[in-house]
């Protein structure tokens, strides 16, 4: 029972996606409607493309 507390907690904390969820290399980081993430791997830049 402890363990589903503290993941629990957790996951309340960081949110069930992770607080170091980054976007890999060609990975999608926006266009309309997009709630992914948002943060691009290191050394990286999100270029726009286009609304999709």
């Amino acid at each position: 029972m402890k363990s589903i507390a503290l993941t629990s907690l957790i996951l309340a904390v960081f949110g069930a996606r992770g607080a170091l969820a980054v976007v890999a290399e060609w990975g999608q980081c926006g266009g309309s409607g997009y709630t992914g993430d948002t943060t691009c791997a290191s050394g990286l830049t999100c270029v726009y493309q286009n609304d999709w």
